[in-house]
């Protein structure tokens, strides 16, 4: 059993993809770890999860989401 924060389409990278399949799923995953374990004061995310964590943020800046980071930290790199 495998877990990826979503899949792409055969020969996409994570950083040119127009769609990140499977997705939604990740976020009700974080989601429920946030509502069980959390909440958080920082959340970090290194290459993929960089970009997983982006879209988080700006998740956070709707209003009622219910995961809200008071920071976060990105690193990572594309070649």
């Amino acid at each position: 059993d495998k877990f990826a924060w979503w899949k792409l389409r055969h020969g996409e990278r994570s950083f040119t993809a127009s769609e990140y399949i499977g997705i939604e799923n990740t976020f009700e995953l974080i989601e429920a770890t946030w509502k069980t374990k959390g909440p958080f004061n920082c959340v970090v995310g290194h290459s993929q999860g960089a970009i997983l964590t982006t879209i988080l943020l700006a998740r956070a800046l709707v209003e009622g989401y219910p995961v809200q980071p008071e920071k976060a930290i990105l690193m990572g790199a594309a070649w």
